[in-house]
């Protein structure tokens, strides 16, 4: 799935709950709100029926001349929806007892159970015959002691009984005079309402998530267009243009208006392509110069042979001709053992066997072993290091590694000048620095030092020097097993320039 769908996804999933909460909420709003002005109506109707209601003595009667009665005795042809009903129920204790009179518009039906039933206040939904679905309330009163009964009372004249309470006058109020007055309209003044209310929600719905499905496409795509550009941009990168991009040479990812979250990414990008193409280039110099080197003493090796071949030869003459032949075959193998030894080292494939190495000892010796190089060059040696100084390491790899950088020093160095070889000891660990003066390094370029097989073009006159010393020491510093050993190079602008190897041990 791509990033643009599952973003769209994940926003719908997150909007559509949202928009069905609202059009829920909204919903149960006005359909409270409805019922509410119903229930009001109801209970004003409720009020006016109880009006009419009178407590004779012990006897419970309804006046019809009391109430507004035409809504309760429809006519033929009248509109189901204007009728309303009413059944008012006598109340004994807790429980209906009998009818004490009903709407002629209920006909057999009925708004409550049987007697018997619980007579409680409440508002419900129900349906009536003829599909009539109804709102009822139900609403228990103590009715009004009737005031001509209690002027009959007072003068001691009986008071005539209403032809209107037949229904109801004989029943008898013993055991309490309390009524409940159940009253019912339409809904069709809520359903209707609520009908048009749930299309509307369910159209809205529906042409919102299409919208919003739309413009959330085009939102997308509109924020994630630098991301394509992005992609585009790095798509065009290939080997033989690593610099490059869309053709242009020196032009890295370059999108204007990254999002601020997408902005590392290209910053990162562009790094690891500077250093990929830094990699290669070194990767490029190695490869001309391991041609190089490998084709000089090869080249200088099919000379001698055919310049031998060439005539008869004394036996003086041979003899020189294969002294100087094995000498280019020594240098090459030097050149192909120091090249596996880099790569083996490199790989990981050179196992380091620790031991406890006195780096006094290993220096002195390896000082011994390039002292007649030294001394052809007038180059002296001055050390100052603490006999009781060791580290754990492979020995053999961490004697490659100084066996180098005191080799460099004694080759390198100025002629008659002095290679210092101390260490100091601070609080991030014990340094070991070599220095010495070289006129040489005034005009090179000192990011290069250290590069496998490279060298100053005026140490290629020797064919001694291979230029893999410094790249050796480095690796095998590395593979020797010496905890937190580090290698730095620097060129010092003095006159003449210095040349500074520094090894910090922090591990030892």
């Amino acid at each position: 799935m791509t990033l643009r769908a599952r973003l769209t996804w994940i926003l719908l999933a997150t909007l559509v709950p949202l928009g069905l909460a609202v059009g829920c909420g909204l919903y149960v709003f006005v359909r409270s709100s409805l019922y509410a002005r119903l229930d009001d109506a109801l209970t004003a109707r409720a009020e006016a029926l109880a009006a009419a209601v009178k407590q004779h003595g012990d006897q419970v009667e309804f006046d019809f001349e009391d109430a507004a009665m035409p809504q309760y005795q429809p006519r033929p042809g009248t509109d189901l929806r204007q009728v309303a009903y009413f059944e008012i129920w006598k109340v004994k204790g807790a429980t209906l007892d009998v009818v004490i009179e009903r709407s002629t518009s209920l006909g057999v039906a009925a708004l409550l159970g049987v007697p018997g039933d619980p007579a409680r206040e409440r508002t419900w939904n129900t349906d009536l015959p003829g599909d009539v679905d109804v709102r009822v309330l139900a609403r228990r009163i103590v009715p009004a002691a009737d005031r001509d009964e209690s002027k009959h009372e007072a003068t001691g004249t009986p008071e005539p009984i209403s032809q209107s309470t037949q229904a109801g006058a004989g029943a008898s109020a013993a055991g309490g005079s309390a009524v409940l007055i159940v009253v019912a309209v339409s809904r069709d003044t809520v359903d209707g309402p609520l009908e048009v209310l749930t299309i509307g929600l369910l159209c809205a719905a529906a042409v919102l998530t299409v919208v919003a499905w739309l413009a959330l496409r085009w939102a997308i795509a509109k924020g994630l267009a630098p991301v394509s550009t992005l992609a585009e941009q790095v798509a065009a990168i290939d080997a033989a243009g690593l610099g490059s991009v869309a053709g242009r040479a020196g032009v890295r990812l370059r999108v204007d208006h990254l999002p601020f979250e997408i902005a590392p990414i290209q910053e990162r990008v562009n790094a690891l392509l500077i250093r990929i193409e830094a990699a290669m280039q070194r990767e490029k110099r190695f490869t001309t110069a391991a041609a190089h080197e490998l084709r000089t003493p090869v080249a200088e090796l099919r000379t001698l042979l055919e310049v031998a071949a060439s005539r008869p030869r004394t036996t003086e003459e041979a003899n020189r001709t294969l002294l100087t032949s094995l000498a280019c075959v020594e240098r090459l193998d030097r050149l192909v053992s120091a090249l596996l030894r880099l790569t083996r080292i490199e790989a990981g494939r050179e196992t380091a066997k620790h031991t406890t190495i006195n780096v006094f000892d290993l220096i002195e010796k390896t000082i011994e072993a390039v002292r007649p190089i030294a001394e052809a060059r007038r180059v002296q040696f001055r050390t100052d290091l603490p006999r009781e100084m060791s580290v754990h390491a492979d020995s053999d790899l961490m004697g490659l590694a100084l066996s180098n950088l005191i080799a460099n020093a004694a080759e390198y160095a100025d002629e008659g000048s002095t290679v210092q070889v101390v260490t100091t000891r601070d609080k991030s660990g014990t340094t070991l620095r070599m220095s010495n003066s070289a006129a040489s390094l005034a005009t090179v370029d000192v990011a290069r030092l250290g590069e496998a097989l490279w060298r100053p073009d005026q140490a290629r006159v020797s064919s001694d020097h291979l230029g893999l010393g410094l790249t050796l020491a480095r690796s095998a510093l590395a593979a020797s097993g010496a905890r937190g050993t580090t290698m730095t190079i620097r060129v010092e602008p003095a006159t003449p320039p210095r040349f500074e190897v520094e090894v910090l041990f922090t591990g030892e």
